[in-house]
Order: C-alpha cells, then structure tokens, then sequence
C-alpha cells in the first residue's frame, strides 16, 4: 500500500496533448494577411530541422479549403470560418469546427482530419503534470525570471540589474513559500511509506 505508482495521477488515463499534434491558429494568418478571398498558404510542422508536416490552404469568402496528405490518403477538408466584431473596433475571426460547429481559434491534427481540441479530447500538457509537478513548475519559472538555474536547492539568485527591489523581494518571498510548500508535500510522501 502507498507504493510507487499508486498515486491518484498514475490510475487516471492520461490524455493525448495538444502539443503532439499539428495546430492551425486563425490569428496567426489573419496576422500575415492570408484570410484574403483569393489568396494561397502553406504551413509546416518541423522538429530537430526536418519537417515532418504541411499542409495548404486555399480561401475563399468564409472557409478554407486545406489540402495535405495522411499515410497513403489524399485529403481535401473544408474549415470555415467567421468574423466577430472586436469591443474596441476591428473584427476577429474564427474557424468552425467541421465535427461540432464551435467557434475556435485553433484546429488541431491529431488523426486524419483538424478539428477542434474538444472533438479529439486533448488536453494541455500542464493538466496532465501532478499537483507537486505545478508546483515545481511555478518554482522554475519564478527563478528563471530572477536568471537563476532550475534547481530546487540552490540559493535565491541576486537581484537581476535594473529590477525594482520590491518586485525582486515579492518574487523571492514568493519562491520561497512554494520551495517550503514543495518540501512539505515531500515530506509527507516520505512519512507515508512503512
């Protein structure tokens, strides 16, 4: 009992992450133009300088029409989209889900077609870390913003040139209750085992 593994998190299945299959944000190519009735794009997906992923998209008034290749098929998929009015003046657009109809800013290829995140169950990456895992992450982060290493142990790095010594103690302080919090979740797995 209380072995390793028995955890709440190691029974749960875990689910696939969106960082593992191929994202298409509407925002960023209505930032480079590319939502114009007419025009032509191609996006590519690389890992360690080798792509392994593209696919083209063809618009038109109010959907795209993506062409790309899965395994040995061939497939033309159509994604439309629509725009909302911004409070502030402007318009903002969105992809439809082809599965669902919701309205996303991103459609996500984890199988044969894109579609929305919630139509293929990914999740991100952090739901799937343990509560001392966040923790750990939130410590790291706070460093990194101090220039210091990741390292749990190591002193608090010296306050970085041209930081207001009121945000450096608010993060220092801060690093140092999550660092204790950490330590006593730590603590408490240990007194458990016989």
């Amino acid at each position: 009992m209380g072995g390793f593994g028995s955890g709440r998190h190691s029974r749960c299945k875990k689910k696939n992450i969106t960082s593992k299959s191929l994202p298409l944000d509407i925002r960023k190519l209505n930032r480079e133009n590319l939502l114009i009735p007419g025009t032509s794009f191609t996006s590519k997906w690389s890992s360690n300088g080798s792509e392994h992923a593209s696919v083209s998209g063809s618009v038109y008034n109010d959907y795209l029409e993506l062409e790309y290749s899965h395994k040995t098929e061939n497939i033309r998929l159509r994604i439309d989209f629509d725009w909302t009015q911004c409070h502030y003046g402007g318009e903002r657009a969105w992809f439809r889900c082809p599965f669902c109809n919701s309205r996303i800013a991103i459609i996500y290829c984890a199988g044969i077609y894109f579609t929305c995140r919630k139509c293929y169950d990914l999740t991100y990456q952090s739901c799937n870390s343990s509560d001392s895992q966040r923790l750990l992450d939130k410590i790291y982060k706070l460093r990194g913003k101090l220039g210091g290493e990741p390292i749990l142990w190591s002193p608090i790095p010296l306050r970085p040139k041209g930081m207001h010594r009121q945000t450096y103690k608010m993060l220092s302080r801060e690093i140092d209750l999550l660092t204790m919090s950490s330590n006593n979740q730590l603590f408490q797995k240990y007194e458990s085992y016989p």
